[in-house]
């Protein structure tokens, strides 16, 4: 019986960039040949896969779809040796951004436009838009949104394919790979007694995400509007 490969793991995080771009910066690192992974390597991703650069009418929608193919790129590789982790800017497509339309999307970006130099309409971006958390989220952190991220978020989060934590060594220290932190309160608010193992932190986190993601997955697998819902973190 042979021994499992040993595999030489990278990291890269926040690919908010065309896919062309994050494919070159693979290859440049040496962690694919062409569109796929080189024989030993690992990598795991720290999330941000959608939004960046300024967009316009014009470009918005080509902007989207670069974030969704490099999503889809990565989630097509072998899980044991790619693991996708979830950003803010990712999450957010199923938690702020649930109800929204690509048509309601637009209308809120073209009203927090004229909210940004008419602060007065600011309370009329929030009554019609409620679930929007600030025109600044439209207008800017979350502007290349579209249905067709959130449809993929929640597919691979039904599928387990993408989660919130992972461990690992580093230079022979144990290490927690997250797009952010994870601040003592949080795991309080999970049920979890403060602690400095990884892998149980990891363990904790992502089973919290696939508890929320169980509670919500036969809704979406409906077709209908549904927030994941993450309190109390």
């Amino acid at each position: 019986m042979s021994s499992p490969v040993k595999l030489c793991w990278s990291a890269v995080g926040d690919a908010q960039t065309s896919f062309s771009h994050f494919m070159r910066v693979l290859r440049t690192g040496g962690i694919v040949d062409d569109y796929a992974l080189r024989p030993g390597i690992g990598l795991v991703c720290v999330g941000d896969y959608f939004d960046y650069g300024a967009v316009d009418d014009a470009n918005v929608a080509m902007v989207g779809r670069e974030g969704t193919q490099t999503l889809r790129w990565l989630a097509g590789q072998p899980a044991d040796r790619v693991i996708i982790l979830l950003g803010n800017h990712d999450i957010a497509r199923v938690m702020e951004l649930a109800y929204e339309t690509d048509a309601t999307f637009r209308a809120a970006q073209y009203l927090a436009r004229e909210v940004a130099t008419d602060l007065a309409n600011r309370d009329e971006f929030i009554t019609r838009y409620p679930n929007i958390p600030t025109p600044e989220v439209a207008l800017r952190d979350f502007s290349t949104f579209a249905v067709e991220q959130r449809q993929l978020v929640q597919e691979l989060l039904i599928a387990r394919r993408v989660t919130l934590a992972a461990s690992g060594v580093l230079d022979g220290k144990p290490v927690l790979i997250t797009h952010a932190a994870v601040p003592t309160h949080d795991l309080e608010a999970i049920g979890m007694e403060p602690t400095t193992d990884v892998s149980a932190i990891a363990s904790a986190v992502n089973a919290f995400l696939d508890a929320a993601v169980d509670a919500v997955a036969p809704l979406w697998q409906l077709g209908e509007e549904a927030a994941l819902d993450l309190a109390p973190l």
